[in-house]
Formats: C-alpha cells, sequence, structure tokens
C-alpha cells in the first residue's frame, strides 16, 4: 500500500514521469507466449487474445477469442493457461473450460 502511494506522489511531482493506458487492450493477461524478437501472442482477461507479429508496434486484436461461439454476453472467461503446439496450434484453458 505504501508503494502505491508513494509511487502516486512520484509521477505527480515529476512530469516527465507519465501514467499511460495499457494499450491496445486494456485488461489483464493470463499469458504471454514469445515466439521470437517480433511475434508474440497474448491471451487474457473476458477472452482477449492479442497478436503482434512487429515486435509490438501493431497490434491485432480479438476481443472474444475465449467466449464460446464469441458472445458478446458471456465476459467472464478468463484464459489462465495454454498449451502451444506451434505459432498456429494452441490449447486454451479458462473459467469455461478448454477451448
Amino acid at each position: 500500500m505504501l508503494f502505491v502511494a508513494v509511487s502516486g506522489v512520484f509521477c505527480s511531482n515529476y512530469p516527465s514521469y507519465q501514467w499511460v493506458h495499457p494499450k491496445p487492450f486494456g485488461t489483464s493477461t493470463g499469458v504471454v507466449k514469445v515466439w521470437d524478437a517480433n511475434n508474440f501472442y497474448a491471451f487474457g482477461q473476458a477472452g482477449t487474445f492479442v497478436k503482434s507479429t512487429d515486435g509490438g508496434q501493431t497490434f491485432t486484436l480479438n476481443p472474444f477469442a475465449g467466449v464460446p461461439n464469441a458472445s458478446p454476453f458471456i465476459t467472464t472467461n478468463d484464459i489462465y493457461g495454454a498449451y502451444f503446439v506451434d505459432m498456429n496450434t494452441f490449447y486454451l484453458c479458462g473459467v469455461w473450460g478448454s477451448n
């Protein structure tokens, strides 16, 4: 708790430091897989899937990747684990089971 209070004061008093939004998706990640310097995947809260093929300069976002039938009404399918066969084949495990 002390760290949070001190860090907020530090960022407020030194203008060269600023708070930033955790773009591109703003949700927590449960799994991050780095394939090489350019390619990585991140999976997380509410079934979010993010992919970058240029080292994080741009992202492809699928906010419902882990949601059964891509239903926007089911938003609790957090992804907690993954098994990767290769860059195109992987299994995810989350709140609703594995997909």
